[in-house]
């Protein structure tokens, strides 16, 4: 499974003051990312629920949700994005 679903999605931030972020942009914040973390991140991106994850992934709820918030904290770390997630 790839980010190809959050391409489509992708706006230029409302404030011009904001980075806009490419599609490479986005790829390039997942790199370093655990393959699962990674693909948390891509199912809540699609919509999924927390629980809905947990069930398709046979995991705990709180196992994905603190998979989805490392995830956000790694990029916001590497990346110094302020406003990632929020």
């Amino acid at each position: 499974m790839g980010i190809s679903m959050l391409n489509d999605n992708i706006r230029p931030c409302a404030s011009t003051a904001q980075r806009s972020l490419s599609t490479n942009d986005i790829r390039a914040l997942f790199t370093d990312l655990p393959p699962t973390q990674k693909k948390m991140l891509q199912l809540r991106a699609a919509g999924y629920k927390y629980s809905e994850i947990a069930e398709k992934e046979n995991m705990p709820i709180g196992t994905v949700k603190w998979n989805i918030q490392e995830a956000k904290r790694k990029i916001k770390k590497n990346n110094k994005l302020e406003d990632f997630g929020e």
